[in-house]
């Protein structure tokens, strides 16, 4: 059976198949990397700043923060797993909401103020950080994505 001829300018399905796969192979690499750098940064942040000061008292080694890192990075990657089962099947517009609401009303300005803040002090960074919190989850709870009206505040 003869093959239709090929045009300039058209892809062959082999090569775009091949574009895809890598396409598709980057980001999940890219995932991949940021998951193990978020749960290296938990696991480490509570070895360092939980289990050494107030479990341990001070008196852990470093070998025995080493060790309680290994065992956070467990715990976070199960919590992770059993958080992912439990939602499964729900929308997931508010978590993404909720995520870029936080980071832009609570952790972007206090980046700001810490590095352009000439009086920047801890009660002013804790006050800016809680507000801002509080303002998001307000807002977030009387908005139509959680409340599902469509007449909720504000209006939209």
């Amino acid at each position: 059976m003869r093959q239709p001829p090929h045009h300039r300018g058209d892809t062959e399905p082999a090569q775009l198949h091949w574009w895809t796969v890598l396409a598709a192979s980057a980001a999940f690499i890219a995932t991949l990397a940021v998951v193990a750098g978020l749960s290296l940064a938990v696991a480490t942040t509570l070895a360092h700043d939980v289990y050494a000061p107030l479990i341990t008292e001070g008196k852990a080694s470093q070998a025995d923060e080493v060790s309680a890192a290994r065992w956070f990075s467990a715990a976070v990657g199960v919590l992770g797993v059993t958080l992912a089962a439990w939602i499964d099947g729900v929308d997931l517009h508010w978590l993404a909401n909720i995520a870029f609401s936080i980071s832009a009303t609570c952790v972007f300005p206090a980046i700001l103020w810490v590095l352009y803040g000439r009086r920047c002090s801890r009660t002013g960074l804790l006050s800016m950080l809680y507000s801002g919190l509080l303002c998001v989850l307000v807002l977030e709870i009387f908005s139509p994505v959680t409340s599902g009206n469509p007449a909720a505040f504000p209006p939209v």
